[in-house]
């Protein structure tokens, strides 16, 4: 929970459905969302030792922009 960070939608990785984070059991810590709807409420990413995010299962993060997390700076979009 510590490392939630709250960002724009617009800038989110991309939804996994929710069997893969169930897959992690995030499904007992998160909601992630109505259960009839395969797309998860809830964006995950990964940071590496580079600050870059990862997808979750080798899943694309973002369609337009690289992500990255910093901890001096926070999550930000790196416009090419």
């Amino acid at each position: 929970m510590r490392q939630i960070v709250a960002i724009h939608p617009q800038h989110a990785p991309q939804a996994l459905p929710q069997t893969v984070l169930e897959k992690f059991g995030l499904h007992h810590c998160f909601y992630l969302g109505n259960p009839a709807q395969d797309e998860a409420v809830l964006r995950v990413a990964l940071v590496d030792e580079a600050g870059c995010l990862q997808g979750v299962d080798q899943a694309p993060l973002h369609a337009k922009n690289a992500l990255e997390y910093r901890s001096d700076l926070g999550y930000q979009v790196i416009n090419d």
